[in-house]
């Protein structure tokens, strides 16, 4: 199985080199790594139109673009990085910090990588491990390496059940490890809320922005409120019927 691996928080943060060492324990695998050069949290599904992309190799043999998360899929699935033969799986993650609620699914760019590998005709999974405390230097402690394995083979003998169905893409929210023992893996809905806030005037006619996190938890089964209640929150999202 040839997996791409891709994350939003730059090729060198720890969540996407613990799933590169995932992914290259999960049977068969053959890995490639392709990831931004800088943060590019937020980034959603943008590419970069407007200018060349410079691409390289970092000494881990790992393609690094300056450029989106979308640029990295798009330029790795085009590549033979790999043999001749097209990839059939992209993982995209471990994202530091939860990715649920509708305003921070549709501007995430580890979920819109997933996204446009879904639109391509790769089956595509993005990984978040929620974070309650601590920097991201400690993101790679908080993992726990069973719990992501677990979330990737329920996803892929989901979607194996349902035919292999085209445009099918899923996001996966992992507990905060130190919220103790995860109580398994449900199936979300995509709740509402997320990242959201309100720009302020300031002096000069700027403005700043002051960020705070809301999302539906009243609904047992959305993906904020099982995640909150220590369930890995598996949301499957679909693009296209055809």
């Amino acid at each position: 199985m040839k997996i791409l691996v891709t994350t939003d928080d730059g090729f060198d943060a720890p969540g996407f080199r613990e799933l590169m060492e995932i992914a290259e324990d999960l049977p068969r695998a053959v890995v490639a790594g392709v990831a931004p050069l800088t943060n590019m949290s937020g980034s959603g599904t943008s590419r970069s139109l407007a200018r060349k992309l410079n691409v390289f190799q970092d000494p881990r043999k790992v393609w690094v673009v300056d450029g989106t998360p979308v640029d990295c899929i798009e330029w790795g699935l085009k590549q033979k990085l790999i043999g001749k033969k097209p990839f059939d799986l992209v993982l995209s993650g471990i994202n530091y910090g939860s990715n649920t609620g509708s305003i921070t699914v549709t501007c995430s760019g580890t979920v819109g990588a997933a996204m446009a590998a879904a639109a391509r005709g790769v089956p595509a999974i993005a990984l978040s491990q929620s974070i309650r405390m601590g920097g991201t230097s400690m993101l790679r402690q908080l993992i726990m390496p069973s719990k992501v394995r677990e979330a990737i083979d329920f996803c892929m003998a989901h979607y194996q059940a349902r035919s292999k169905t085209k445009g099918l893409f899923y996001n996966v929210n992992l507990p905060d490890k130190r919220s103790g023992t995860s109580r398994g893996i449900k199936i979300a809905a995509v709740g509402s809320g997320g990242y959201d806030g309100n720009w302020d005037q300031v002096r000069d006619l700027g403005y700043i922005w002051h960020q705070y996190w809301k999302t539906d938890t009243a609904s047992k089964k959305t993906d904020a409120a099982l995640l909150e209640r220590g369930y890995t929150a598996v949301t499957p999202m679909r693009l296209h019927k055809s």
